[in-house]
């Protein structure tokens, strides 16, 4: 090949003849690696150069790196070797890395490196392993082979200064072309920059837009799921207190029997004890009757019974209360606007989700005297729910809630705040962010505050909160007692 960088000399050979095949294999791939050098080239080309490098340097390296360890090479010498082919794979390793921007340049650069290692490697140091190797078979200790070796022998020297010249004129060759490749990507790169800039702002305001939208469509779907939960839930709490009225309500019917049963009886007793001072001591039973009374405990199973049907028929009362409350929360989807109690609101709210205050906190009622707000009562029974469910959980060991209530003007507050933990400035800064929360994974929407305020913002109202880390925190609802003032209500 008179086109050639590199042709393959006899005097190159090791006498190994499997290393000089891949070396004059290695030739090859330099040579053409050196024609893409010289036209434009396709990163597919490039790469499968790359390719063919790899190979040869996975099957080259593992060779002689068995010569050497079977004729047992002095162990420095071993380790340069195996630090070169270190350096050479990852000189192959940055090369692929960079093969899909500017195959053209880096080509260039990558034949540069391994005429540099043609030169080094190949001429001088596979050379001198040869001659290592050859050395050892025939006796000579592995140290002293070396030290024979750390000259080239005077035949290879004149070849070697051949190739340099060569390699010499051919990167003058390279640089030059290099150079003019450069000088037309310039003016390409500044024709086409100022394009790209126009287009990129126009793709980077795009995509702005697009990414709100996404994000808003994400809060909305969030807030539906939440709301179909929420029905969800309604549902069959409302189930739930139908099936408990069934039974409460045969219960209570069966109560208010027993206790007329009872009371009969007790009159019916009581003319028995009437009757009895009249019998004679030795009239038959007398005596006996007597003894059953003793054993007994009359006159305190008298008293009992009415205490056990008074303390039965008031838990059925907070039964048929928690039901009724139950009933009234599981109306979460209800949009009816009416004249509310706020304070019989809070209470029915209390109840449904007393189990989870009870154990934290004591509840302190401060209410003052409010008329009724006109408004949607499941809605802010919700709100309601949320703040004094996030109450309970920001306190450790026992607390309390203190909830105050008071009319300004045509407006009602409702307070409720607590002694728990507080929140740091930076999170009371984000505490209505849709999906922000601080509970533990799978603890907590983030979305129980954002559809609180939500909820006061439709009404008319408003939402305060302050706190303070440590001592606890503080949320006012305001609402307007008419409703909101666009006619949301109507």
């Amino acid at each position: 090949m008179t086109d050639s960088l590199f042709n393959w000399d006899t005097r190159f050979d090791t006498g190994f003849a499997e290393i000089d095949q891949q070396h004059r294999y290695l030739f090859e791939l330099v040579n053409k690696l050196h024609a893409l050098t010289q036209r434009s080239c396709a990163p597919d080309e490039y790469l499968r150069i790359l390719d063919a490098l790899t190979q040869y340097a996975i099957a080259h390296f593992g060779l002689e790196d068995s010569i050497m360890r079977s004729a047992g090479c002095d162990p420095f010498f071993v380790d340069e070797h195996r630090h070169e082919h270190g350096l050479f794979i990852r000189q192959l390793s940055d090369a692929r890395a960079e093969a899909r921007s500017s195959s053209h340049e880096h080509a260039g650069k990558l034949l540069q490196y391994l005429l540099s290692w043609l030169t080094y490697h190949v001429l001088d140091m596979d050379q001198r392993m040869a001659r290592q190797v050859i050395a050892i078979q025939h006796g000579t200790e592995p140290h002293q082979a070396l030290l024979q070796t750390l000259a080239p022998p005077p035949a290879s020297a004149p070849l070697l200064l051949d190739s340099l010249r060569r390699l010499h004129a051919q990167f003058i060759g390279i640089k030059e072309n290099l150079q003019a490749a450069k000088n037309s990507l310039k003016q390409e790169v500044a024709k086409r920059t100022e394009q790209l800039v126009a287009a990129n702002q126009s793709l980077q305001e795009e995509l702005e837009k697009q990414h709100a939208l996404l994000l808003q469509l994400e809060k909305t779907q969030e807030q539906l799921l939440q709301q179909e939960k929420l029905a969800a839930i309604g549902q069959l709490a409302a189930g739930v207190a139908h099936e408990i009225n069934n039974p409460v309500g045969f219960v209570n019917s069966n109560l208010g029997s027993l206790r007329s049963y009872v009371v009969s009886l007790l009159k019916l007793l009581d003319e028995y004890e009437a009757q009895e001072r009249f019998l004679l001591p030795e009239t038959p039973g007398k005596a006996r009757l007597a003894a059953i009374k003793k054993e007994i405990d009359l006159p305190f199973l008298r008293q009992d019974v009415i205490d056990l049907l008074n303390e039965s028929e008031e838990g059925l009362e907070r039964v048929k209360k928690i039901v009724q409350d139950l009933k009234g929360f599981a109306r979460t989807g209800e949009t009816q606007w009416q004249d509310v109690d706020l304070h019989q609101g809070l209470e029915s709210t209390i109840n449904v989700a007393w189990n989870e205050i009870k154990y934290k906190a004591e509840l302190d009622r401060q209410y003052g005297k409010l008329p009724p707000v006109h408004c949607i009562p499941a809605q802010i029974n919700q709100v309601f729910m949320n703040l004094l469910v996030n109450a309970a959980q920001s306190i450790d060991g026992m607390g309390r809630i203190t909830l105050r209530t008071w009319q300004e003007g045509e407006r009602v507050c409702i307070e409720i705040s607590d002694n728990g933990k507080g929140m740091s400035p930076e999170i009371l800064a984000r505490i209505f962010e849709p999906f922000y929360t601080t509970k533990p994974a799978g603890q907590g929407t983030g979305l129980g505050l954002p559809l609180s305020r939500e909820i006061v913002h439709k009404h008319g109202g408003a939402i305060e909160v302050d706190s303070t880390e440590g001592k606890g925190t503080r949320f006012r609802v305001w609402l307007p007692v008419t409703g909101p003032a666009n006619g949301t209500s109507s």
